[in-house]
């Protein structure tokens, strides 16, 4: 193999490398853009909680809130549920995130230098025949 040919294939393993650090990067990002979507579950939870509170206060007003007292349980309940399952979603996409850059970047990107160093060191001890 040639000076030539080698030095094409390092350029080669470089442009592979960059373009793997690009999707690598443009996936950890686009991934963790979805935590927005756990934002607005926290906000509709912490509404919720608000909500839950004002027919709680409704339904301590005697023979007004007899009936609003079961609601008002059941929306600060699914208010708290919310907030969980935002919290938990948030938690989710920041691994998923994380795992995304790593399978979409740094696996392609070891994967083409472990097989070509060593390689590209054995030609190179080897020798190489002149262009």
């Amino acid at each position: 193999m040639t000076t030539r040919t080698i030095h094409l294939i390092d350029l080669a393993v470089v442009a592979w490398v960059v373009l793997w650090v690009g999707l690598g990067v443009v996936s950890f990002v686009e991934v963790r853009g979805l935590a927005s979507l756990s934002d607005t579950m926290q906000v509709a939870g912490e509404s919720l909680q608000e909500a839950g509170d004002g027919l709680g206060a409704v339904a301590s007003i005697p023979l007004v809130g007899g009936g609003i007292r079961a609601a008002a349980d059941r929306v600060q309940d699914l208010a708290t549920q919310t907030i969980d399952e935002a919290d938990a979603s948030r938690t989710h996409i920041t691994r998923l995130s994380i795992l995304a850059l790593l399978i979409g970047g740094v696996v392609p990107i070891l994967m083409a230098v472990c097989v070509w160093l060593p390689l590209r060191r054995h030609l190179t001890r080897r020798g190489t025949s002149a262009d």
